[in-house]
């Protein structure tokens, strides 16, 4: 009945709460952008070079892939993967000599990985004949973490990707439709048959990660606990991500709320991780797919198993050669390794209605 009176002292409280709170974040902005600035007074020139001419202008983003030369095949497929769907904006990390000297030769676009890190020469001459599962292997992996620590150092998002992917349409407006609510934005690695929906499993070979101080300190978190243990870099984002705080939202995706301290609960204090759908970024274990695909009926297996996705990763197998064959077998590589040129299946990409035109230089079949 009577109308609230607010006094001139309590108006004046609010406001400075609210020009306290605006300070804070754009202190926090000003102090990350500051970061990015010394980051790159630092860096190599042609890092910084490689790195700004890779990346997309319209959302700051470059599409990482990391390999050795015993992946040069599934580097060089992906790259005319690429080439394909009309992406230009990649950079391959090469982690030895041989990749490097590979990409330079069917000239993609290549940066090495010691040069990245500030060193002069290669570290891992010989990392192709390292064995899946070995200490040697096992250590390689967490270069790729080591990588993208430092490129979102340098100010860019990230978008990584495995050498053993396919991409069906480019999935980078998707992702970043929903990264204005999460930093981390990462695969899920369970079972495609798995029923339960809280099931969750981190898939290390496909992320994006939002350039920022909150994303830069959790891979921080992971590059130190890789020099402590002996594990591939898998097991650690899933013993340290989230931790298994994962709860259900809308649309079949996976939030987390990642907690550096228990007792923080400001936003500086965590960080929001979206574990992605399976049905729109599925993974290997979807068997039935490569029982009863071959090169001419991958149009029909793509639309009855996969009509939301945009892509498929080739995990759930070991093996450079193993992958390669799965692969081939129902149309999925997109190189022909006696010419060195890009060649795509034409289902591949007109299944799912990706509906893009095809560069020029990538032979359709």
């Amino acid at each position: 009945r009577y109308p609230m009176r607010i006094s001139s002292e309590l108006l004046l409280g609010i406001a400075l709460i609210v020009v306290l709170v605006n300070s804070c974040s754009s202190s926090a902005d000003d102090d990350w952008l500051k970061r990015i600035e010394r980051e790159r007074r630092r860096a190599e020139p042609l890092v910084c070079e490689t790195l700004q001419r890779a990346a997309d202008a319209e959302t700051n983003t470059i599409i990482v892939v990391v390999g050795n030369g015993g992946f040069a095949r599934e580097v060089h497929s992906f790259v005319c993967n690429l080439f394909a769907i009309q992406i230009p904006h990649y950079v391959v990390v090469a982690l030895d000599r041989q990749l490097y000297e590979y990409c330079v030769r069917h000239r993609l676009q290549v940066m090495p990985s010691w040069l990245l890190r500030g060193e002069t020469d290669p570290q891992h001459n010989q990392s192709s004949s390292f064995h899946y599962g070995t200490i040697q292997y096992n250590e390689l992996t967490h270069a790729k973490s080591r990588i993208v620590y430092r490129i979102l150092k340098l100010g860019y998002n990230v978008l990584l990707c495995d050498a053993d992917i396919a991409l069906f349409r480019d999935p980078r407006p998707y992702l970043h439709s929903l990264a204005h609510n999460a930093g981390l934005l990462i695969q899920n690695g369970a079972p495609m048959f798995e029923k339960n929906p809280n099931i969750r499993e981190l898939n290390s070979g496909f992320y994006l990660a939002v350039s920022n101080a909150v994303v830069a300190r959790l891979f921080s978190v992971l590059v130190h606990a890789a020099k402590h243990t002996e594990v591939s870099e898998q097991p650690v984002f899933n013993s340290l991500i989230c931790r298994g705080a994962s709860n259900l939202v809308e649309h079949s995706d996976l939030w987390c709320d990642h907690r550096f301290a228990a007792h923080r609960t400001d936003d500086e204090g965590g960080l929001r991780v979206l574990i992605l759908d399976r049905d729109r970024f599925p993974n290997g274990s979807i068997e039935p797919l490569f029982w009863q695909t071959t090169p001419r009926t991958l149009r029909e297996s793509l639309r009855k198993y996969l009509p939301k996705a945009y892509l498929l990763h080739n995990n759930y197998v070991v093996g450079e050669q193993v992958k390669w064959e799965r692969f081939e077998s129902v149309g999925l590589t997109c190189l022909d390794v006696d010419t060195g040129k890009c060649r795509v299946h034409r289902a591949m990409l007109d299944a799912l209605g990706s509906g893009i035109s095809i560069h020029d230089g990538v032979h359709l079949i």
